[in-house]
């Protein structure tokens, strides 16, 4: 205001601010200079865990990952956007295996899944669908049509054998008992079943 002042009174620029300049810069140096934040200093400012505002899904909770585009009930892509009758979630369950705390981010949940290239490493919470220990499978008797195909859907597998040159599995399938578990061979049965099989024992 006093520059402005000085110039309308004497209808010059004003140009003692320019020494003025450099203790100015001093001073404000001073009052908001500061060391760089490190990762240790930032976690004891905003301890990631005490601070937390949601409840962590806890290491080896069960869960599914939301779906990033809509699949039929054979995990097949479909076209178009999610319709409001569309599955949200992968049918498969994985286990939480760790976090990744970021003091300017929300927890991130890192899974068992087995990635692909450029497949994302970790998952909000709200990307994860928790899979409660008791929950059952679809019961057949809500099917309102004749299965004419016989088509089943598979749970898991849960034994193997070698007969000669062929190998089979016997299928869990959905929503029926063990004793209804059938034997098939391996190359009848979607390779991502055998590898989860494979890989657990």
């Amino acid at each position: 205001m006093r520059m402005f002042s000085q110039e309308l009174l004497t209808g010059q620029p004003s140009t003692e601010w320019i020494e003025d300049l450099p203790f100015i810069i001093e001073k404000m140096n001073l009052k908001y200079s500061h060391s760089p934040e490190t990762d240790k200093s930032l976690y004891k400012k905003f301890d990631p865990v005490k601070n937390l505002k949601q409840k962590l899904i806890p290491v080896g909770a069960n869960v599914r990952i939301m779906l990033d585009e809509p699949r039929n009930y054979k995990e097949t892509k479909l076209g178009g956007k999610f319709r409001s009758t569309d599955q949200r979630w992968h049918q498969d369950i994985y286990k939480v295996t760790g976090y990744i705390f970021d003091p300017h981010e929300p927890v991130m949940y890192k899974t068992d899944k087995p990635l692909k290239e450029h497949e994302r490493v970790a998952y909000t919470a709200k990307q994860l669908q928790i899979v409660p220990d008791n929950e059952e499978d679809p019961n057949p008797i809500s099917i309102r049509t004749p299965n004419s195909k016989l088509e089943f859907a598979i749970k898991k597998l849960i034994d193997k054998r070698v007969q000669g040159s062929k190998t089979e599995y016997r299928i869990l399938w959905k929503g029926y008992p063990i004793a209804d578990a059938t034997w098939q061979f391996k190359s009848k049965i979607p390779k991502s079943f055998v590898d989860k099989y494979e890989a657990e024992h």
